[in-house]
């Protein structure tokens, strides 16, 4: 349980570090440039993607394994 939470919390860390390194490829951002709030803001909005697709999902499966426990009854 404990390696699960701290999957997703580096698994956010990594996706920054992507993020950021796409954008400075693509000199949208340049990693000086980016202060620590900016940084903060950024895994902020990816932590709060991750827990909005992860209750969707989880929404979904439920839907879906209560339809398909009506359909074997």
């Amino acid at each position: 349980m404990v390696i699960t939470g701290l999957l997703v919390i580096f698994m956010l860390v990594f996706t920054l570090v992507a993020a950021i390194s796409i954008l400075s490829i693509t000199q949208s951002a340049i990693f000086e440039q980016l202060t620590f709030f900016e940084a903060v803001e950024l895994y902020l909005i990816e932590s709060a993607t991750l827990v909005i697709f992860s209750y969707l999902l989880y929404r979904v499966t439920i839907h879906l394994v209560r339809s398909q426990n009506k359909e074997l009854q």
